[in-house]
């Protein structure tokens, strides 16, 4: 089952993945500027917020910090277990499941965060349901996805991560292998599978390793969209 096989990989790269929202080289420089445009296109609170596949907390934090009451979901125990250390006072808010089955009412929150997650699920459109239903009518979504149709993530996904997968195999020592997302859209093909959830894009932004990177280098979209 997929979800478990997430969950597996992110309980082993929990520590490395908090440790990259401070990084300032290369492609991991990646993840914290995806954490800043989600977080400038969240804006303040009051207000509920969910984070779905809240990962070790940062993103939640810093809303938290502006105002929201926040909520959080995670299949990855390792993931909870340092969002519930970053945020104490709402570790009962944070639970173990997955995005496509969030064990929360219609119409709950005001607004709903899925960065870093959307390309690891097994069923996208189940997950997108999931959040629409989630959230509020007219309720904000800040959603990312990874920009496959550029050259980079081209040779990554054909080339790089195949061989370090086959590496892996033979040699299976060190860190996991990189995963196989699930769902390699191109762009247009994402936006319908959100227009069809009930979603209407707003706002989208190309996030790359550097600040200010043109579409064709970006390797994350980042989404802000509204509930229909």
């Amino acid at each position: 089952m997929r979800t478990k096989e997430t969950a597996a990989l992110f309980d082993a790269q929990a520590a490395r993945y908090d440790a990259a929202f401070d990084s300032s080289h290369g492609l991991a420089r990646v993840v914290p500027r995806r954490t800043e445009v989600a977080l400038r296109l969240i804006a303040d609170g009051p207000g509920r917020l969910l984070d779905a596949g809240i990962g070790p907390g940062r993103l939640a934090a810093a809303v938290a910090a502006r105002g929201w009451e926040v909520w959080g979901a995670d299949v990855s125990a390792e993931m909870l277990g340092l969002a519930r250390a970053r945020l104490p006072d709402r570790a009962e808010q944070l639970v173990q499941a997955s995005i496509e089955e969030l064990p929360f009412a219609d119409g709950a929150f005001d607004c709903v965060a899925a960065t870093g997650v959307l390309e690891h699920v097994e069923e996208l459109e189940r997950a997108l349901g999931e959040l629409a239903r989630v959230l509020r009518a007219e309720g904000r979504a800040i959603l990312s996805y990874p920009n496959y149709r550029t050259p980079i993530s081209i040779v990554r996904r054909r080339a790089l991560y195949p061989a370090a997968r086959l590496v892996k195999r033979v040699l299976p020592i060190g860190s996991p292998p990189p995963p196989l997302h699930a769902n390699a859209l191109g762009r247009r093909t994402f936006e319908q599978a959100l227009s069809r959830a009930g979603f209407g894009v707003e706002r989208l932004e190309y996030v790359g390793a550097r600040a200010g990177v043109g579409r064709w280098a970006a390797t994350q979209l980042v989404y802000a969209a509204r509930r229909d």
